[in-house]
């Protein structure tokens, strides 16, 4: 490496063990990320302006889509994005059905 043409800092990228075990990791995807594999990328030329969301299906490690969400910034250092699995709902509200009297 010269002086002249120093390499481009990495970035950075950070997974929870929950990630890594359904996902592939950040640090494996390629320096340039194509839109038709990382869907929410088309969002970061709109984060420039102001932060963007995302909502879609990316699929895990067993090439299963599942629901994925994804909020984009864009600061004038570097473009920040964050992806996470939506929560499930495991308690919804019940309701009780009342049934007339058939009388």
């Amino acid at each position: 490496m010269s002086p002249r043409n120093p390499a481009p800092p990495p970035a950075e990228r950070n997974q929870s063990s929950s990630w890594e075990h359904s996902f592939e990791r950040p640090d494996l995807w390629p320096r340039t990320l194509d839109e038709t594999v990382y869907p929410w990328v088309t969002g970061a030329r709109r984060a420039a302006l102001t932060p963007v969301e995302w909502e879609g299906r990316w699929p895990n490690r067993d090439n299963t889509m599942v629901p994925m969400r994804a909020e984009i910034m864009s600061t004038s250092y570097k473009l920040l994005v964050l992806l996470w699995r939506p929560r499930r709902q495991l308690l919804k509200r019940r309701r009780t059905l009342v049934m007339p009297d058939a009388a």
